[in-house]
Parts: C-alpha cells; sequence; structure tokens
C-alpha cells in the first residue's frame, strides 16, 4: 500500500486513480481470497486459483461499482 501511495504523488494523471485509493479492508479481502485459492491450488484443486483470481477481480470490480473505493 506504501508502494501504491508514492505512485499516486508521483503520478498526477487521474486514470489510474482507482487503483491508488484502495481501502485496507479491500487489500486484507483480497489477499485472503489469493491466499486461500493458493493453498487450495496446492492441495486439493488444482484449478482453484483461476478462480480466487477470478473472484478477487469481480469484488474488486463490484467494490468500485458501489463507490467503495476510499
Amino acid at each position: 500500500m506504501a508502494i501504491s501511495h508514492s505512485l499516486n504523488v508521483a503520478n498526477h494523471q487521474k486514470m489510474f486513480k482507482a487503483l491508488y485509493d484502495l481501502s485496507g479492508k479491500t487489500v486484507l479481502l483480497d489477499l485472503l481470497i489469493k491466499v486461500v485459492g493458493l493453498i487450495l491450488s496446492m492441495t486439493i484443486y488444482a484449478p482453484a486459483m483461476l478462480y480466487a483470481i477470478l473472484l478477487s477481480v469481480s469484488s474488486f470490480a463490484a467494490q468500485l461499482k458501489k463507490g467503495q473505493m476510499n
């Protein structure tokens, strides 16, 4: 998150603004989904990481659509 903040300071373009405005809760949810997917893909079901990434992207898009990005 610190890297995103410094990139936001250095980059004044508005095109990537949503990427820099992630809340801590959103980042935590994203990492949790990906870690669970990684563990499942290593132990039980190989395509689980694919589904974890798709779920993570869809949850990010839903939060962006609702305007919950801080």
